[in-house]
């Protein structure tokens, strides 16, 4: 069954309507049933799509090949990095299941709705309820297009909350978490020195650590592109390594510059926390932007590459509430505010620019 484009807009508003409403209900209100409701909707609307999604028809034929083919086939995509360990695992185990392609795109989306849920509880668990909301109405649409992606997006950002807010270092417990954001997607292993930078900010002074902020933005926007394109024209990276800008989503990286370029604003506005976050949280997701930039300066002429400032979306969700916390307002209006920004992002990328393969919304019945 496919929706009209008019009644895909509505039943997508609709959707984020009832995410915004089982999230507060169940995660600040603490309704359980509300709770299983914010993470269950998101996976029935993944599981039982049709065709939509830029990534759809390929993870499709990926499973229907996979499902067919003998133990020692699959050894050998295991073995070249044709496909990541856990997806062959996935469909290995879902092939003789009734439904199992529905399993199978539900799983991913399991991951992603659990793992941003469990990082945004441990970064805040009275405003999970809103990051959790914003995450769905922004990277929920981009799981249809990037699913796997996503998923490991979600696990890592999880680890990276973890490394940040445990008291106890656990890097058993993070490594373990870490490999699994592996076997999801393998573009996971370019974001892994990331994970060492709260480790960094947390014990480097205020004007160091605004050195390097500013270091970063001046690397990634001015250094980075004329040295990329030196490295292109000298044929040293593979062809997939070497797509143009335009293949890259404009959007991401505009958000990326936006958000940092904020930031870079406050760090010489204020040298004091500028929110009701501990100091220490601010400095660590400052750092983390001025990443995000520097990977997004990279897609600028590698499209490949530059997609790793997506592992940022997440801190770009937190980041986006800090800035807003600052803001004097009542509670209830830095929400509201919040809120409809990711409301706006996603009618301008999806509605007017429509970037993407989410509209019609097609239901496989």
């Amino acid at each position: 069954m496919t929706l009209t484009n008019s009644a895909t807009v509505v039943f997508y508003l609709l959707f984020f309507t009832l995410i915004i409403l089982f999230s507060y209900l169940g995660f600040y209100k603490k309704n359980k049933v509300c709770a299983v409701l914010a993470i269950l909707l998101p996976i029935l609307v993944a599981a039982f799509r049709y065709n939509v999604g830029t990534d759809y028809a390929a993870y499709s034929e990926m499973y229907n090949q996979v499902s067919h083919e003998s133990m020692n086939s699959i050894h050998s995509r295991f073995a070249t990095g044709a496909s990541e360990p856990l997806v062959l695992i996935i469909i290995v185990l879902f092939k003789n299941i009734l439904f199992g392609h529905w399993l199978f795109f539900a799983f991913f989306a399991f991951i992603t709705t659990v793992f941003l849920y469990l990082a945004f509880k441990k970064f805040d668990e009275k405003k999970v309820w809103l990051l959790y909301s914003g995450a769905m109405l922004i990277l929920f649409p981009l799981s249809f297009n990037a699913m796997r992606q996503i998923a490991a997006i979600s696990v890592i950002t999880f680890v990276l909350m973890n490394i940040i807010f445990d008291k106890k270092k656990r890097y058993w417990h993070y490594l373990l978490f870490t490999v699994l954001a592996i076997s999801i997607h393998y573009s996971t292993i370019l974001f892994l020195p990331v994970l060492l930078v709260p480790l960094i900010a947390m014990k480097t002074n205020y004007k160091r650590l605004s050195f390097f902020i500013m270091l970063a933005l001046g690397v990634a926007l001015v250094i980075l592109p004329p040295l990329m394109s030196l490295v292109i024209d000298a044929g040293i990276l593979p062809e997939k390594y070497s797509n143009t800008f335009e293949q890259y989503e404009p959007a991401a990286i505009s958000f990326d510059l936006l958000i940092i370029g904020i930031i870079a604003a406050m760090v010489f506005i204020t040298r004091r926390h500028f929110n009701s976050y501990p100091k220490e949280t601010n400095r660590i997701i400052m750092t983390m932007m001025s990443c995000a930039v520097f990977y997004a300066g990279l897609g600028l002429f590698s499209a490949y590459i530059g997609r790793m400032a997506d592992f940022f979306w997440p801190i770009n969700i937190i980041t986006l509430w800090l800035i807003i916390d600052r803001m004097k307002d009542k509670s209830q209006t830095k929400a509201a505010i919040f809120l409809i920004i990711p409301i706006l992002y996603f009618i301008a990328s999806y509605i007017i620019m429509g970037n993407s393969q989410i509209i019609p919304y097609q239901i496989m019945l």
